[in-house]
């Protein structure tokens, strides 16, 4: 990785000797490369620390474990991890962001040349290297990610086999968080090549010479970066981050139609000619031997009057059955004291 892509030197311009047109375009771009290179410099302790506790368990437990297939998918997470680390997107954008300042005074002891101004400008060249070095470290980080899936898939299958093991969960939760770092490098990386790419825009070339060289490299940047965002990680199991996926059915938010109302039925008594209001899924009364069936069509609205009457109106209550006063049977006690 470090020996493909060499960074020429930076042929340095002034930055009086640029429009303040330019200028302003890349005062804006060197704002999100600060944003790129803080982000990346967050990411970068973690990671340091995950790959020491890798390293710890390898040297423990490679005579032990060797054998084994879900190891081998171990050790090759810890090189691809060697790798990553060699690459060091970190110092490779730090350096752009310095290729705009004075390299004298960059180079100098105890010097803090990001809390000025820019006062220069690198070269077309030491832009495209860079370029197509970022391009190249999002190929291994792509590569990275596939490692991390495989290698957590193997380590789940072989506890499912061999039951727990004290040694498997550390791995696994290990594989889990740097899965997660090399997501935010992918993504980080994207960004300082659109930011790079964005400055190569601005430079004073020629029309046709700017179309051809920016166009190219676009082209190949997105030919070799590949999304993060594919099959593996979808299908894969969980390995810490939160993946969206698509809902199959609009239950939240959806309109809910008010319910279907039940029409009243009116049964008519031939005995008591008394009329009862019950509903119709009711099929008989008791008591009564003799019952005919008759739908009022006074009852039957739609959804809209349903929605503007209120609930007495849509649902009233028929008439009642009036109660028989029970006659108290008399005995002695009523005779003698004449009640």
């Amino acid at each position: 990785m470090t020996h493909q892509i060499r960074l020429p030197p930076s042929d340095q311009k002034s930055k009086s000797d640029l429009t303040p047109l330019i200028c302003q375009a890349i005062d804006i771009e060197l704002k999100s490369l600060r944003r790129v290179s803080r982000q990346v410099t967050q990411i970068s302790a973690p990671w340091a620390d995950e790959l020491q506790l890798l390293e710890r368990i390898y040297y423990k437990s490679n005579n032990a474990q060797r054998p084994t297939a879900a190891w081998k998918k171990v050790v090759e997470l810890r090189r691809i991890g060697g790798r990553i680390k060699e690459a060091n997107p970190s110092t490779l954008i730090d350096g752009l962001r310095m290729s705009f300042y004075d390299l004298t005074v960059v180079s100098a002891p105890g010097s803090k040349p990001f809390k000025n101004a820019w006062t220069h400008a690198p070269c077309v060249k030491y832009l495209v290297a860079i370029v197509r070095r970022l391009s190249l470290i999002q190929q291994l980080l792509t590569k990275g990610i596939e490692v991390c899936h495989t290698t957590y898939s193997a380590l789940a299958t072989y506890i499912s086999n061999h039951g727990f093991l004290s040694l498997t969960v550390p791995l696994m939760a290990i594989t889990a968080r740097l899965c997660y770092l090399v997501n935010e490098f992918a993504e980080q990386c994207g960004v300082a090549v659109d930011v790079t790419l964005r400055i190569l825009e601005t430079f004073q070339l020629g029309a046709s010479e700017k179309y051809s060289l920016v166009s190219t490299l676009r082209a190949e940047h997105h030919s070799e970066a590949i999304s993060t965002n594919t099959a593996l990680m979808a299908e894969g199991l969980d390995l810490g981050t939160t993946v969206v996926r698509p809902r199959t059915s609009a239950t939240i938010g959806a309109r809910i139609p008010p319910p279907e109302l039940v029409p009243t039925i009116i049964l008519e008594d031939e005995v008591d000619d008394e009329k009862q209001s019950l509903p119709a899924d009711n099929t008989g009364v008791r008591g009564h031997t003799s019952t005919a069936l008759s739908c009022s069509s006074n009852m039957i609205l739609t959804h809209t009057e349903a929605a503007a009457m209120p609930l007495k109106e849509i649902m009233p209550s028929g008439p009642t059955r009036k109660r028989k006063k029970k006659v108290k049977p008399r005995n002695e006690i009523d005779d003698i004291f004449g009640f």
